[in-house]
C-alpha cells in the first residue's frame, strides 16, 4: 500500500522487519512512485533484468536526494522521522545494489552457456520484406515468378513483443517473417518459457552431449584416495523434421488490392505451423519426430492431493520449486496446462499472500511463486496420475533446434483448373533433452 506523510511531521511508525516497498512507502514525504517488493525484486534478479532494476535504483536514490535537499533548504538537519525514512531507504539500496548484482550474473551464465553452441549457429537475419495493405511482398513474389525465405525474427527469440502500438509501431511495416513467427510461438508453452534455440543453416545429424545426473565431491583427509564420482553423460543427436502446409487463394483475391494477403497467410501459417510444432516438442516421442518434454525423463518432485483429481497445494508447489538447485532456480520457469493454472490462481502461502500475480508490464508474462508462469495447449488437462505441471531451466533442460529459413512458396498450376493460386509454408525442426536434472514435474496423486 502506498502510504504518504510530510515533511516534519511524525509520519507513520517503523516496520519491524521493513522490505523494499515499506522503505520507500513509510517516508515522511510525498510519494508519487511504488517501489516493487522483496519478492519482486528477486523475481527480476532471476530473470537477469538489470535495466528495470537499474531504473528502481534510481527511483529510491532520488527520494534520498529529496529528503537531504528539503533539509538543506530548510537550514536544519534531518528531523527524527525524516533520519528514520532516510535509514530506510539507504538499506532499500542495499537490496537494490544485490538484486542488480546477481541479475547481472544471471545474463553472464546465460552468455556463457551459448558460447559453446555459437558456432553452429547461424546469425540474426534482417527482414527480408515488408506487408502492409495490398499483399505486396506476396504479389511481388508472383510477378518475379519465386519463392521466399524467410529467417527467423532473431537467433533466440523469445520475447513476443516486437513492437507496441504506443511506441508508434502502428505506423511501421512488419516483415512476413515476424508475422508468422508472432502466431507461431503463443501456439507453445514450451517455446515460449525459453529453451535453447539452435539456428542451423542445414539440416545434417547434429549430436550434443547430455547429461542425467552430475557427479559428487567430498572432503578428503591428508593422503587420502579420491573416490571417483562421474556425471552420467550421453549424446543426443539432433536431426531435421519438416513440418508444412498448404494454403489456396482465388486469383480475384489476389488482384484485390484492398486485401492485405501478406497479413492473412502469415496468420494462417503462423497458427497451423504453431499448432504443429507446439504439439511435438510437448508429446513427441523422438523418433521419427521431435522429442516432447512430455518423454523427456524429467523427475517428479512430488505427488499432489489424492481424490481431487490431481489438484496441487501450496507445499507441492514448493517442493518442485526447491526440487531443483540453485544454479537452475535462477532461470527457471512453469509449463503448465490451462486446467492447473486455473486450479491456483486463487492460491495463497501461509501469511494468505496470493501465489499467482498477473503480468506487471506488457509483454511480461505472469508469475507463480515469482517464476514466469506459461500454458501450454498440449499437456493434458489435471486429472489424478496425470501430470499437468512442468518446472525447470528450460534453456539448460531442453534444446530446439530450427533448420535453414522458413520456406513460402507458390505455384500457379497445381489447381490451374480452379484459376487458385497454391502456397506451402514449410519449415525444419528438432527437439531433444540435454539436462534431466534441470527440470522436474508434479504429477497428479489418485482418486
Amino acid at each position: 500500500m502506498l502510504r504518504t506523510a510530510r515533511i516534519g511531521t511524525a509520519g507513520p511508525e517503523p516496520f519491524d522487519a521493513p522490505d523494499v516497498a515499506q522503505a520507500v512507502n513509510t517516508m515522511s514525504k510525498t510519494i508519487t512512485f511504488d517501489l516493487p517488493s522483496t519478492d519482486d525484486l528477486d523475481a527480476m534478479a532471476r530473470a537477469g533484468q538489470t535495466g528495470p532494476l537499474t531504473d528502481v535504483r534510481a527511483q529510491a536514490y532520488r527520494a534520498c536526494r529529496d529528503l537531504l535537499d528539503g533539509a538543506e533548504l530548510s537550514g536544519r538537519d534531518l528531523l527524527a522521522s525524516e533520519r528514520r525514512d532516510y535509514d530506510r531507504l539507504m538499506r532499500a539500496l542495499d537490496r537494490i545494489d544485490l538484486a542488480l548484482g546477481e541479475a547481472q550474473r544471471a545474463v553472464e551464465d546465460r552468455d556463457r552457456a551459448r558460447a559453446p553452441y555459437e558456432h553452429i549457429v547461424r546469425p540474426p537475419f534482417g527482414p527480408v520484406g515488408v506487408g502492409g495493405s495490398g499483399g505486396g511482398e506476396i504479389r511481388r513474389m508472383l510477378a518475379e515468378g519465386r519463392g521466399l525465405d524467410l529467417p527467423y525474427p532473431s537467433v533466440e527469440s523469445r520475447d513476443l513483443t516486437y513492437y507496441t502500438g504506443s511506441s508508434g509501431a502502428n505506423l511501421l511495416p512488419t516483415s512476413m517473417a515476424r508475422q508468422i513467427y508472432a502466431k507461431l510461438e503463443p501456439m507453445s508453452g514450451v517455446l515460449a518459457a525459453g529453451p535453447r534455440l539452435l539456428d542451423t543453416a542445414t539440416g545434417e545429424p547434429l549430436v550434443l552431449p547430455t547429461c542425467s545426473s552430475h557427479g559428487t565431491a567430498a572432503l578428503l583427509g591428508a593422503g587420502s584416495a579420491i573416490a571417483e564420482a562421474d556425471p552420467a553423460w550421453g549424446q543426443v543427436s539432433l536431426s531435421s523434421y519438416k513440418f508444412g502446409q498448404l494454403a489456396q487463394a482465388p486469383q480475384e483475391l489476389i488482384a484485390d488490392a484492398g486485401v492485405d494477403l501478406d497479413g492473412f497467410l502469415a496468420s494462417d501459417f503462423g497458427h497451423a505451423m504453431g499448432r504443429a510444432v507446439g504439439q511435438k516438442l510437448t508429446l513427441g516421442t523422438g523418433t521419427n519426430e521431435p522429442g516432447g518434454i512430455t518423454t523427456a525423463g524429467f523427475g517428479t518432485a512430488a505427488v499432489m492431493g489424492t481424490g481431487v483429481a490431481g489438484a496441487p497445494s501450496y507445499a507441492n508447489l514448493n517442493t518442485a520449486v526447491f526440487a531443483l538447485g540453485p544454479a537452475y532456480r535462477t532461470n527457471a520457469r512453469w509449463i503448465v496446462s490451462d486446467t492447473f493454472l486455473a486450479s491456483v490462481m486463487g492460491m495463497t502461502d501461509t501469511t494468505n499472500r496470493p501465489i499467482f500475480l498477473p503480468p506487471g508490464q506488457v509483454g511480461s508474462p505472469p508469475t507463480l511463486l515469482g517464476y514466469p508462469v506459461f500454458t501450454d495447449p498440449w499437456l493434458p488437462a489435471m486429472a489424478t496420475a496425470s501430470i499437468s505441471c512442468y518446472f525447470g531451466d528450460w534453456e539448460s533442460a531442453f534444446v530446439v533446434r530450427r533448420v535453414g529459413q522458413m520456406r513460402v512458396e507458390r505455384s500457379v498450376e497445381y489447381a490451374w483448373d480452379r484459376d487458385v493460386v497454391s502456397f506451402r509454408c514449410l519449415s525444419r525442426w528438432d527437439a531433444a533433452t540435454l539436462d534431466q536434472t534441470a527440470a522436474t514435474s508434479l504429477i497428479g496423486g489418485t482418486a
